[in-house]
């Protein structure tokens, strides 16, 4: 929909209230397509989801809400080599859990500001949200070399300086959009994207020896994730790999609940991500994934993954064999136009 202000901000919306509900899921499936795919976990008849995206100068800023779904975005959506968006996302309610294709948690909740770099394939799966986030082309994140290699998936916490920070930001800046006009685009992009980089160039002196410990930390994380196929990985194997003591070892993984727990969490991400790629029929199949990471107990593998990913294991298998919805050919309202503008602003950032 079109602001009808003069050299108003370019702007499109999905209202659920406008949608015919047998078209709810197809009209969010095709908007979000160029990005990620989505499948249902809600029931479709009461299915229900929206989004507005201003485009600001080479920014889009986006506010959504969604019922229970699952995300992923895989190889076809990275198949054109580079993928060129830095994400902000705040979660006002609602939460999505799951990880990246390495393994790496990937959480998004109300508690924090989450940076997500889309070169990085993921699944997910979300509960009922509500959701702000900005989308940045990766050519105005000077440090975006440093989040693709160690750091695709971080946070800070909303109580912290930066999360207050952009959370403020962001509430200023969703005040001012529908009253903006093209001429002020420039100065509210530059804006955030300042804000922002320089809450990520705030980086410890490399001789401090916190930038030692961090740059220890990351290396151990990426030597476990490229060898979490071994059963023998574990304190003894970093200990004498990076020739530190288990002291050190454990003081490291300490914010992580310990080495045992980082291995668990890593390795039931591995479960997730398998889940929503394979088919098989309920049980067997999950258990069949289990085991080959390393979890011979049906019922503790249950809980722990229920706990990780608020979701069991089952559903993720139920969910990934529902079929794509079918492409809309015939416009049933204006959404339609909606959902091609839309789409035409995603193919620079993908």
């Amino acid at each position: 929909m079109q602001s009808p202000l003069p050299d108003a901000l370019p702007v499109s919306r999905l209202d659920p209230r406008e949608i015919p509900s047998e078209d709810q899921f197809e009209a969010w499936h095709q908007a979000a397509a160029p990005l990620l795919d989505t499948a249902l976990a809600a029931d479709p008849a009461t299915f229900t989801a929206g989004i507005t995206c201003y485009l600001v100068d080479t920014l889009i800023f986006t506010r959504t809400q969604f019922d229970r779904m699952r995300f992923s975005r895989g190889a076809s959506h990275l198949a054109n080599g580079e993928t060129d968006c830095i994400t902000v996302q705040y979660y006002k309610t609602g939460s999505i859990k799951g990880c990246l294709e390495n393994g790496t948690p990937l959480i998004m909740a109300p508690d924090r500001i989450s940076i997500h770099d889309f070169a990085h394939a993921y699944s997910g799966f979300g509960q009922t949200a509500e959701e702000y986030g900005v989308v940045i082309p990766r050519h105005q994140i000077p440090a975006h070399d440093r989040i693709y290699r160690h750091q695709p998936m971080f946070s800070w916490a909303v109580s912290s300086p930066q999360g207050r920070l952009i959370t403020s930001a962001l509430a200023a800046i969703w005040r001012e959009l529908p009253m903006a006009t093209q001429a002020q685009a420039g100065a509210i992009a530059s804006g955030f994207v300042g804000l922002l980089n320089g809450l990520l160039s705030a980086e410890p002196d490399p001789s401090d020896s916190v930038h030692v410990r961090r740059a220890t930390l990351r290396g151990m994380q990426e030597y476990l994730r490229a060898n979490l196929d071994r059963r023998d990985l574990g304190v003894d194997d970093l200990c004498r790999t990076f020739h530190c003591s288990r002291s050190t070892m454990y003081r490291l993984f300490q914010d992580s609940g310990g080495i045992h727990a980082y291995l668990r969490d890593l390795r039931l991400g591995r479960c997730y991500a398998e889940l929503g790629l394979v088919s098989g029929h309920g049980a067997k199949r999950v258990r069949e994934v289990a085991e080959r990471w390393g979890f011979h107990n049906a019922s503790h593998f249950h809980r722990l993954f229920k706990q990780r990913f608020d979701i069991p294991p089952s559903e993720v298998l139920a969910v990934s064999r529902q079929t794509t919805p079918e492409i809309l050919e015939n416009p049933k309202g204006g959404f339609l136009t909606e959902v091609e503008r839309m789409r035409a602003w995603w193919p620079q950032y993908c």
